[in-house]
């Protein structure tokens, strides 16, 4: 994989290149996304790469590649069509079929090794038998898993399916876990996940619940109360499904495209609250300090609902880095 050439497909703000980066120590070659803020962010902290704004059915890899031998493809199509999510708000055929795109663009260019992640629900989508097949009429063998990021080191419990697909003669490798979930009775000798807490800014705490112009909801305020009974005066507080929340000593569940996570705060008998910044997003989700996010290549600043986007939409860096350290040693 160090001499191939290596791509990522719907490169996005770029958690995959940033694994990529890691495990083999040389940035990927390409990167191609339709849309143009989401390369421009890649761009700034993936300088080296060429960048193709294109349609991922359209865009003609073959003629990027001329010829050379491509070593790794990192695909991860939107995924929303299939998350649970979506709820009832419809989706295009288009995005319903861009895993289509990965057929079309292996068949093209033929890579040693094509790395898939999507969310668990991918495995019910119509054509899933189909393209699977389709995969392995090409020569590629096919191994497919459902992975959570907190068992491989990250600070998130972000879970999903990895598949990895193979036309070198090699077999597939899987990453060992080098954690686990407190309460489960695997290897004692692994170390129990990482906490959040590290990527959080607990000095600031935030405005005082009743100083704020808009009042929180009773359901709100509720939640609030039942959350510092349980993990006392200080963890997290999700804006979605009906959970309390969380311990800051575990790690952050999901990150999603919008902003979903407050921190709260009880201090010298007032609540406080917060949203977590993109910037403590990000650490979570396995970006390193330097990642850049608030910016553009074109030195113009992204708004922050676009940076918690970007992190939403992300690959696990850590889980690009295990998945391909593991396959690179494989060939």
């Amino acid at each position: 994989m160090r001499d191939g050439l290596v791509i990522d497909m719907f490169a996005g703000g770029g958690g995959a290149s940033q694994g990529i980066r890691d495990a083999l120590g040389r940035e990927v070659d390409i990167a191609v996304n339709h849309d143009l803020k989401a390369l421009m962010m890649h761009a700034v902290n993936h300088p080296g790469a060429l960048h193709l704004e294109e349609d991922v059915f359209n865009v003609r890899l073959a003629e990027y590649t001329r010829g050379r031998h491509v070593s790794l493809m990192w695909a991860s199509p939107d995924c929303t069509h299939f998350s649970r999510a979506r709820g009832a708000k419809p989706r295009s055929q288009h995005i319903r079929m861009l895993p289509w795109a990965v057929y079309e663009q292996s068949r093209a260019i033929l890579p040693d090794v094509v790395v898939c992640e999507n969310v668990a629900e991918i495995q019910t989508w119509e054509d899933y038998g189909a393209f699977v097949a389709a995969m392995r009429s090409l020569g590629y063998t096919f191994e497919c898993r459902e992975l959570c990021a907190a068992d491989f080191g990250a600070r998130t419990s972000r879970t999903r399916w990895y598949a990895v697909l193979r036309r070198d003669g090699c077999a597939t490798a899987w990453p060992l876990p080098n954690h686990k979930r407190p309460d489960t009775l695997l290897d004692p000798h692994l170390p129990h996940w990482l906490s959040v807490r590290p990527c959080i800014d607990l000095a600031d705490v935030g405005k005082r619940v009743d100083h704020r112009s808009r009042p929180l909801s009773a359901k709100t305020l509720a939640r609030m109360e039942r959350g510092f009974r349980e993990y006392g005066g200080q963890w997290l507080m999700s804006y979605y499904g009906t959970g309390v929340g969380q311990s800051l000593d575990m790690p952050l569940r999901t990150i999603t495209c919008t902003d979903r996570f407050a921190l709260v705060t009880m201090r010298q008998r007032h609540a406080h609250l917060r949203m977590l910044r993109p910037e403590e997003l990000k650490l979570a989700q396995g970006f390193p300090v330097r990642y850049v996010i608030d910016r553009y290549s074109d030195g113009t600043a992204v708004p922050k609902r676009e940076q918690v986007r970007r992190i939403g939409n992300s690959v696990v860096p850590t889980m690009a880095m295990q998945l391909v350290r593991a396959n690179a040693r494989a060939a």
